[in-house]
């Protein structure tokens, strides 16, 4: 896939065919079934593994975990980043985890995580589950963190890189990939919708709003995209545009890391390095699998 992007973590191909529980129509009664596909899913996330196996406990507040993680993607990410362990924190490690001479790479924040998996949805997985769910990870920004994502834009643009960066790719920019007709008009919706969680963090609270579901088709989809836009903004598109080129290009640089991991196997690698590089000097490593 080219050379290596400082900042972004790659994840190893498993070596085994199908994960316990991404085999979908395999037995569930597996006693040992959940245990395996914990132990998996903690490894391909570069956690701490053991191989105990699960308790009751461990179970239940696995089973909450993951009712809230999908659920409420906000939530879950700010669970994790108050029981991330701290500096000079001894933690109970010592019997699931090797302490070698190499220090471990830094763990990608969990919001690029959750910007990860969300890019890896399909369209009609992010029509399943909703766009407040798909760019609920944008609501975990702060507000200082937005501005400087369109500082670091403005830094590229300043330095002789391609204008393009200051524009969302996909929509009005793809450096000739070919995006499918039906995903581009998707991708103007999803816009729109990361706009509101974009505009949310700004204001520190959530200004997102129900919007009426567009007819479908292409005049549906040019519909939502023209109401995102117009002067009668939404208090989350008006909080982005109270702040400017900052809050624009702090947008669009969020955007543009979903959007370079979502098409990263379609684009020159020099576009992705591009597109990421703002959001990794600013938020943190971003987590992708490898491919």
């Amino acid at each position: 896939m080219g050379s290596a992007v400082p900042g972004l973590r790659q994840h190893p191909a498993s070596a085994s065919a199908s994960y316990a529980l991404a085999d979908m129509d395999g037995p569930i009664d597996d006693p040992d079934a959940l245990d395996l596909a914990v132990h998996e899913a903690l490894a391909e996330l570069g956690e701490p593994t053991s191989d105990k196996p699960l308790d009751a406990a461990g179970t239940r507040w696995l089973r909450v975990g993951l009712r809230i993680g999908l659920g409420r993607p906000a939530l879950a990410g700010r669970l994790l980043e108050l029981t991330a362990p701290r500096p000079g924190d001894a933690g109970d490690t010592g019997d699931i985890r090797d302490v070698g001479d190499e220090a471990p790479a830094a763990a990608p924040p969990a919001v690029s995580s959750l910007l990860a998996r969300s890019a890896a949805m399909s369209p009609a997985q992010r029509r399943e589950v909703g766009v407040d769910v798909v760019f609920g990870w944008a609501t975990q920004l702060r507000s200082a963190e937005v501005l400087a994502l369109g500082r670091a834009v403005q830094a590229q643009l300043a330095s002789g890189s391609t204008s393009d960066l200051g524009k969302a790719y996909g929509i009005a920019w793809d450096d000739g990939i070919r995006i499918p007709v039906d995903e581009r008009e998707a991708l103007m919706g999803d816009f729109v919708a990361l706009q509101e969680a974009v505009g949310s963090a700004l204001a520190g609270r959530d200004l997102r709003e129900a919007v009426p579901a567009p007819a479908p088709g292409i005049m549906g989809a040019v519909d939502r995209w023209v109401r995102g836009a117009r002067p009668e903004r939404s208090p989350a598109a008006s909080m982005v545009e109270q702040h400017g080129d900052l809050g624009r290009l702090g947008l669009i640089a969020a955007w543009n890391a979903w959007a370079a991991l979502r098409y990263r196997a379609h684009m020159p690698a020099r576009t992705f390095q591009l597109l990421v590089q703002p959001w990794i000097a600013v938020v943190g490593p971003l987590d992708a699998p490898s491919g």
